[in-house]
């Protein structure tokens, strides 16, 4: 890929997840492409703001089951401002349209992230 694609993806993810992604001595082809095109691409694709294609993508990581992404976008959702009640809503979507255990689980997923949401945001307050 791209010098082009990756400064541009690596933008997306950073107003995403607050961060730059690091790149690990042992990283495959698929942690580029993630980068490179699904940020560089199709997070950047003009027609859906980016909160908007957070919520989409915490409904569809919730209805798949798939946990440790979920984990992430939520920190995401959370970082570009979502509410937890925005959140919550989405999991009881997800339940009534991917089936009880996907939005219950996905709930529990969300409560455990705003907890640790509030822990990192207590670490980084100043002492009274």
């Amino acid at each position: 890929m791209s010098d082009s694609a990756r400064g541009k993806g690596q933008a997306v993810y950073k107003k995403l997840f607050g961060t730059k992604k690091t790149f690990e001595r042992d990283h495959t082809a698929l942690d580029g492409f993630t980068i490179d095109h699904l940020f560089a691409n199709v997070w950047s694709r003009p027609n859906l703001q980016m909160r908007q294609r957070s919520m989409i993508t915490v409904a569809l990581l919730a209805a798949s089951g798939r946990d440790r992404e979920l984990e992430r976008h939520i920190e995401g959702a959370l970082h570009l401002g979502i509410t937890r009640d925005e959140i919550i809503e989405i999991m009881i979507h997800a339940a009534h349209y991917a089936g009880w255990p996907a939005g219950h689980n996905g709930q529990r997923i969300a409560q455990e992230m705003f907890k640790s949401f509030d822990e990192i945001e207590a670490a980084h307050e100043p002492s009274k």
